[in-house]
């Protein structure tokens, strides 16, 4: 009975002895090395020797170094970062890398075997640039050793360094403790050594800081100045280039007086295609149109408010006389007017609608009048992604990341600005969207250096300038811009100048009524008008289609100034408000829920390079 007690006495303690954790795994020693080039290249060597009991430490050892910092001036920091070797007892191990956090985390030893209880060693080497910082009168790497991240007590550490050609340190000092404490616990080896002289805590750390006189290691090369050159002139190149060939309209011919619209050619697809882009005032003067051909009509509702209404089938033309655009949109009116017709304020979604009908008419057929050439200016804006990725790689060890993963942001902030493109490709202002976008991401890809910002903000304004004027008319877009401009020039001319033309026709009323919706169209109304107000007044001019008691008895010619006014802007704020409250709903049903230096007052613990910590797996 006394054996069996004293049997399960003794598996009981070693059942407490394996769950105390790690109490008698630990770090025995962490002797490192670092040797700099010339060419500011620094390559470390640690030797770890580890006592592994099978608990947290079973296979090796993970050693987690970062390759980001956040430097003296609040920018985030970039550093390369190469592994060279890795060993355990001696023989090559693996070593599996993996990036998170703006740290390398490096898995030391075979996955397929365990080690045995005891003592061993590991032995990591790898190579790293940009952590040497290039001081004024002198230069220095602020090196923090072991790391603060180390589940394992170290019960010595050490740190040599050698500089090319065997150069002298200047000064050297370290610390020891908690990230930012600034304990003395060590001292001086053979040579430049500094050695720990007390067990560091989990937690506990050891930083050393060396400096050296100037000249005795290269500055990297700074490529900043000519990058920004570079892409400057690639984008300002490319987009010349693209603009010379085909972003310009062919050779102009004089333009002269036309008396009638240019072919079968609608007021709004007139101004469509004078400014090459739709706006709710093609709208306005196609509806227009319909009611000078008989309709539609305007009058008042109770509260004097502007309704359109249809006219009644036996006091209207037939349709088949209609082109398609205003077939559609008289089509729309018809289908959607009650009783009383169409109030012009109250009924945005028809006018959206309309506008949305109309400019899919009038942007399929303009291709035979003018390219946009899209595509010439996306690709333009594409050259600015091998840029953005490169930056980085112009001055190692200096240009900033912001964050962590920062290839994918910038991925993921370009895929969202082209996946956007077709939503907005109809507006000229897609330049600014995707250049703004591109100007986000390589500010967030190198946190803000001024060089590079500024030859990206040149580029970016002269990508936007030239895709502002990419679109071109063809050759008979170009002779069709020219018959609009000359019936321009005839309505925008005043009477008195006017009576010097070569075959103007006979002005009479049914002229100024036919023409009138051009006039709008072409921000000519107020010159027309002046101009037939003797022949109006004289034949007491009221146009069948405004029933309105606002149409005044004196003075008709002032009516299409405060009329075609106040018509195209109500449509276009009835319709803005009713897309602005479709956006609304929309993003309310989308929402979710909600280095410095290593002497003086700044140094201690964690500060500079290195660092980073480990754990066993």
């Amino acid at each position: 009975m006394k054996k069996i007690c004293l049997a399960l006495l003794l598996a009981a303690a070693v059942v407490f002895s394996a769950s105390r954790g790690d109490s008698d795994e630990r770090i025995l020693e962490m002797n490192v090395s670092g040797v700099v080039s010339r060419s500011a290249h620094f390559t470390v060597t640690e030797e770890i020797k580890f006592r592994a009991e099978g608990i947290n430490i079973r296979r090796g050892l993970i050693r987690s170094i970062p390759t980001h910092y956040t430097g003296s001036d609040s920018r985030r920091y970039r550093t390369d970062f190469e592994v060279i070797s890795a060993a355990l007892d001696g023989k090559a191990t693996q070593a599996e890398r993996s990036y998170s956090g703006g740290s390398v985390e490096i898995r030391i030893g075979d996955p397929d075997r365990l080690l045995s209880r005891g003592i061993h060693t590991i032995t990591l080497s790898y190579r790293t640039r940009g952590w040497i910082a290039f001081r004024d009168s002198f230069d220095e790497l602020y090196w923090n050793v072991t790391g603060t991240g180390w589940d394992f007590p170290i019960d010595r550490a050490s740190f040599a360094l050698a500089l090319p050609g065997g150069a002298a340190v200047a000064r050297s000092t370290a610390y020891t403790g908690r990230p930012m404490e600034r304990g003395s616990d060590f001292t001086s080896g053979p040579g430049d050594m500094l050695i720990t002289t007390r067990t560091l805590a989990p937690g506990e750390g050891f930083t050393a800081a060396y400096a050296w006189d100037k000249g005795i290691v290269t500055p990297p090369r700074d490529y900043r100045p000519l990058y920004a050159a570079g892409l400057v002139l690639l984008i300002a190149g490319y987009y010349f280039l693209a603009w010379y060939f085909v972003g310009r309209d062919p050779e102009p011919r004089p333009v002269v007086p036309l008396y009638r619209p240019p072919g079968d050619m609608e007021p709004g697809f007139a101004r469509y295609l004078r400014d090459m882009k739709f706006s709710n005032e093609c709208l306005a003067s196609d509806i227009i149109q319909l009611a000078v051909l008989g309709f539609v009509s305007f009058r008042q509702d109770a509260r004097g408010a502007m309704v359109i209404a249809p006219e009644p089938a036996e006091r209207r033309g037939s349709q088949s006389g209609l082109s398609d655009a205003l077939s559609c949109i008289s089509g729309i009116i018809e289908e959607n007017s009650g009783e009383g017709g169409l109030d012009v304020r109250g009924n945005g979604k028809i006018w959206a609608l309309c506008a949305d009908a109309l400019e899919k008419i009038y942007s399929s057929r303009s291709g035979e009048y003018f390219r946009r050439n899209r595509l010439f200016s996306l690709f333009g804006m594409l050259l600015f992604f091998p840029f953005v990725l490169l930056a980085p790689w112009t001055w190692p060890g200096i240009i900033a990341l912001a964050g962590r993963a920062p290839i994918a942001k910038a991925a993921f902030i370009g895929g969202t600005i082209l996946s956007r493109l077709g939503r907005v490709i109809g507006s000229k202002i897609i330049c600014g969207v995707i250049t703004a976008g591109l100007m986000l991401a390589l500010f967030r890809w190198v946190g803000g250096d001024p060089l590079i910002l500024i030859g990206a903000a040149v580029s970016t304004v002269t990508a936007a300038f030239f895709s502002w004027f990419m679109s071109a008319r063809t050759e008979k877009g170009a002779r069709a811009s020219e018959e609009i401009s000359g019936l321009y020039m005839y309505m925008n001319t005043a009477e008195r100048h006017r009576l010097a033309m070569l075959y103007k026709p006979d002005e009479t009323p049914q002229l100024f009524e036919s023409l009138l919706p051009y006039a709008c169209a072409l921000d000519a109304s107020d010159t027309w008008a002046d101009s037939f107000s003797e022949i109006l007044s004289k034949e007491a001019y009221a146009p069948g289609w405004d029933r309105r008691e606002s149409w005044g008895t004196g003075r008709p010619w002032r009516f299409p100034r405060r009329f075609y006014g106040d018509f195209a802007g109500l449509i276009n704020s009835s319709a803005k408000s009713y897309r602005a409250e479709l956006a609304r709903k929309a993003r309310k049903s989308s929402r979710g829920f909600s280095g410095g230096s290593g002497f003086g007052s700044g140094g201690g613990v964690g500060g500079g390079g290195g660092g980073g910590g480990g754990r066993g797996w």
